[in-house]
């Protein structure tokens, strides 16, 4: 289980863009809030999962993990709003507590044809988040302004590794040299976009792919 610490301030080697989006797509968010899918995103990468785009709790995210996100496609629980700024539709699951961007917007898509087809659609997306774990596809990440703990981050590595002892976990916390300074809670897209390459480079670096 990878963990960010300091270290020293060695210049960064020139990367093509290519290289970049292939570092950033070895990752999987595994939610907090959208700052790590805000960086893939400005790689160039596509994550294709339930949480880069999302605001989620430690305590539902493991219930999700242990239940294979039973539920989640629960049309009931569901709620789907646009945003008043630029008429993207936002999701919210009551159960989950999930926020969460859905990159659709009005008057493209109508609210009501997309609020009926978007439980099946969190259902595949959670499907694909269990599938990468499950195959150990992807290192995860989890990320939070305030640091993280081992009370928070332990339970979370145990039910990762019971469904594959062989997946890779990173969580960043704090800032430094090494590892990027985190955006605030209330503004993910105030990220450190050279600290989150720099780390994730390192990451890709000292764990071998496969």
């Amino acid at each position: 289980m990878p963990r960010a610490s300091s270290g020293s301030c060695a210049r960064r080697p020139e990367r093509s863009p290519e290289e970049i989006q292939r570092i950033a797509e070895r990752c999987q968010s595994l939610g907090q809030n959208y700052e790590f899918g805000l960086w893939q995103r400005r790689c160039n990468a596509k994550p294709l999962s339930l949480l880069p785009f999302a605001s989620s709790h430690v305590e539902q995210l493991l219930y999700g993990l242990r239940s294979d996100f039973a539920g989640i496609d629960d049309a009931s629980l569901l709620k789907v709003e646009a945003n008043k700024t630029d008429r993207e539709f936002m999701g919210h699951h009551a159960y989950y507590g999930l926020a969460y961007q859905t990159g659709k917007t009005a008057p493209k898509i109508k609210l009501a044809r997309f609020t009926k087809e978007e439980p099946e659609r969190l259902g595949f997306l959670a499907r694909m988040l269990l599938e990468q774990i499950d195959t150990a596809d992807k290192i995860c990440v989890a990320h939070q302004f305030d640091l993280l703990t081992d009370e928070h981050v332990m339970p979370l590595s145990f039910a990762l590794r019971a469904r594959n002892p062989d997946v890779r976990l990173l969580y960043v916390s704090g800032s430094g040299c090494a590892k990027p300074a985190l955006a605030p809670s209330e503004n993910a897209y105030d990220l450190d976009v050279e600290g989150w390459l720099k780390l994730c480079a390192a990451v890709d670096l000292a764990v071998p792919d496969g």
